[in-house]
């Protein structure tokens, strides 16, 4: 995704970068590389802080307000950054550079992302990218469910995750006459009370090296930590790990996992 997002800033770095005298010729290249790095990293960062609603918000909001937003001007100012830095410019110039460049890079992404008959992006994919592979189902029920009742604490798998499950899990799962079966699945991934990472590592010390938890689906979880990492044991004997932690919601946290819980019953 990120060759494409460079091809969408390079269409549109004529004046900004290719034709400007500010930026050498033989710079041209690593200037639009770093203004498409500096976009992902901006939303990247974004997820990480736990402001996952701003960028669904970024996408959803349409192309003519997305380079006006508050993410958008994070990742300017990012930029203008990095061009005062790599290139030596004065920080007018990186900033010119920077303010006629990301907002419409930003504007043409949402557009394309949200254009039914344009195949470049599509929102499940970029958000997943930023997560880790998080699909945007996943996101957008977890930021529901936080925001309706909590606070609670949420183990969300990947989408790599659920690729692991045996093939037909999840089709299975989905089917309208295994919907209590689901529930219990996505209720044993979630705990109540919001407890983020610093403190699961408190806990898992004060009690001896591991920590039981119970979970919404009235299961129970074991956590382990080995070296800088955080395991999942869950009922079954499978073992999960926390990839990102700390994806801070409005009413809850969440952590992503790379294997999917599974409850004894």
């Amino acid at each position: 995704m990120l060759e494409q997002l460079m091809n969408l800033v390079r269409q549109h770095a004529g004046d900004a970068i290719i034709n400007n005298p500010a930026i050498p010729n033989e710079k041209n290249e690593e200037a639009v590389s770093d203004a498409s790095a500096s976009i992902m990293a901006g939303l990247k960062g974004a997820v990480a802080n736990g402001n996952v609603d701003g960028v669904l918000d970024l996408f959803k909001g349409g192309a003519q307000s997305a380079g006006n937003s508050p993410l958008a001007q994070n990742i300017q100012s990012g930029y203008a950054q990095d061009l005062v830095h790599k290139f030596g410019l004065d920080h007018g110039k990186a900033s010119g550079i920077a303010a006629s460049l990301i907002p419409m890079v930003l504007q043409k992404f949402v557009h394309k992302t949200n254009d039914a008959n344009d195949n470049s992006f599509d929102l499940q994919s970029i958000i997943g990218h930023l997560t880790g592979g998080v699909g945007l189902q996943d996101v957008a029920g977890l930021v529901d469910t936080l925001s309706v009742a909590g606070p609670f604490t949420v183990f969300a798998p990947t989408d790599q995750a659920f690729n692991k499950l045996p093939e037909g899990t999840v089709k299975l799962l989905l089917k309208p006459e295994n919907k209590e079966a689901l529930t219990k699945v996505i209720t044993y991934h979630v705990l109540p009370g919001k407890i983020n990472v610093l403190e699961i590592v408190s806990m898992i010390k004060k009690n001896g090296g591991s920590f039981k938890v119970n979970t919404m689906q009235n299961g129970q979880l074991t956590l382990i930590q080995k070296g800088k990492n955080i395991f999942i044991t869950d009922e079954k004997g499978g073992i999960s790990r926390i990839t990102t932690a700390d994806v801070m919601q409005g009413n809850g946290v969440i952590h992503i996992i790379n294997t999917v819980l599974i409850p004894k019953n």
